[in-house]
């Protein structure tokens, strides 16, 4: 039983988001009076679990209030307030920068930054951490990707040119069957 159970768990930590549905979230465009997609992207946040922090409108820039977790990766539910001190060490407070950049006259892209610090030593203050340290837990990866998604899946209606998560585009219809010949008239009898 314990080994099922070991499996289990094995295989459901590699069910995060593939690379190609993250390169299709990031290259993406979107199209859309901005107002709804700024409205779309914070509902996806809500969605996430993830209070809003700062929302600018003008600037379509949304900022996550941060969700203190374990070292493995659990929320840390129980603590309550900014006193470092009642976290485990090496914790990992983690938030996100959501922005709806230009990417053209009407048109947007989605960026997604990760805010990753971490409770470190007798600190009271936890060490603000690059993302792409070694020393940051795998799973904030994979948190900040299912994140990422969620907000591109809340805006695909507003995608130009049809693009989805699997990263590919979708089939061209095939082109239309060659109309069929003539059929030859039919001969005439001759006439004596």
């Amino acid at each position: 039983m314990n080994k099922i159970l070991v499996l289990a768990l094995a295989l459901s930590a590699g069910c995060g988001p593939s690379s190609s549905e993250l390169k299709t979230a990031r290259d993406t465009t979107y199209k859309g009076p901005p107002a709804t997609l700024f409205a779309a992207a914070k509902a996806a946040i809500g969605s996430s679990h993830f209070e809003i922090k700062l929302e600018d409108p003008d600037g379509m820039k949304l900022v996550t209030e941060p969700i203190w977790y374990t070292p493995d990766g659990t929320a840390d539910v129980g603590s309550v307030g900014n006193n470092i001190s009642q976290y485990q060490e090496d914790s990992i407070d983690l938030g996100f920068v959501v922005e709806l950049p230009k990417a053209g006259a009407d048109s947007y892209k989605l960026s997604v930054t990760r805010i990753v610090l971490r409770k470190h030593g007798l600190s009271s203050n936890p060490e603000t951490m690059d993302p792409d340290d070694p020393a940051v837990p795998p799973w904030v990866a994979g948190k900040a990707s299912a994140f990422e998604l969620s907000i591109h899946d809340a805006l695909k209606p507003y995608a130009v040119g049809g693009t989805s998560t699997s990263g590919t585009m979708p089939a061209p219809a095939p082109a239309p069957a060659p109309a069929p010949a003539p059929a030859p008239a039919p001969a005439t009898p001759s006439q004596p």
